[in-house]
């Protein structure tokens, strides 16, 4: 709960023009394709092996939270990433 909050209350920082705690993060290619709804942020989980696989889970399921390595942001102007794609992976603590 508190990574989630956390990044969660990054996001609102950025959005006061503060500067949040530096977080981990690294660059792999993505494993399956992503969709995402435009006009949203999307956060969607994943789990790292030589790739970022995304979590795909019922929302609200803490499983997927328990699977999951870090998450990936898919912006608002976004309708998803295709398999390959280099993501930045933002890691839990």
């Amino acid at each position: 709960a508190y990574t989630v909050l956390n990044a969660l209350f990054d996001d609102y920082l950025i959005s006061q023009g503060e500067t949040p705690k530096r977080k981990n993060k690294i660059t792999l290619p993505l494993g399956k394709s992503v969709h995402a709804a435009p006009g949203r942020v999307t956060y969607q989980l994943v789990q790292i092996t030589d790739v970022a696989d995304p979590v795909f889970t019922k929302s609200g399921m803490i499983t997927g939270l328990a699977k999951a390595d870090g998450y990936i942001i898919l912006n608002e102007n976004s309708e998803g990433m295709d398999k390959g794609e280099q993501v930045e992976v933002i890691l839990f603590d």
